[in-house]
């Protein structure tokens, strides 16, 4: 997972180079089976952090070859944004 304010350009960044990407966790207290446990409470973390995060592939079919490349594209991207 990468926290990034604007998540939306790596996303982009990434998707250019078939890096399949997504915002897969969705807040639990948004479902309405645990309503009864998150009735009249909020969350400031997690609402600070629920538009920033993005889930990078992992899986068992993620060789080490493939982390490091995908690895060295989101450095390459940061670099890059940087200058």
């Amino acid at each position: 997972m990468i926290i990034k304010k604007d998540r939306i350009k790596l996303q982009n960044y990434l998707r250019k180079l078939q890096i399949e990407t997504n915002q897969v966790h969705f807040r639990n207290d948004r479902y309405s089976i645990f309503k009864k446990f998150t009735k009249n409470k909020n969350f400031p973390n997690m609402k600070n952090f629920e538009n920033k995060y993005l889930v990078i592939p992992l899986n068992m079919k993620i060789s080490t070859k493939d982390a490091k490349y995908i690895a060295s594209k989101i450095n390459e991207f940061y670099i890059n944004e940087k200058n």
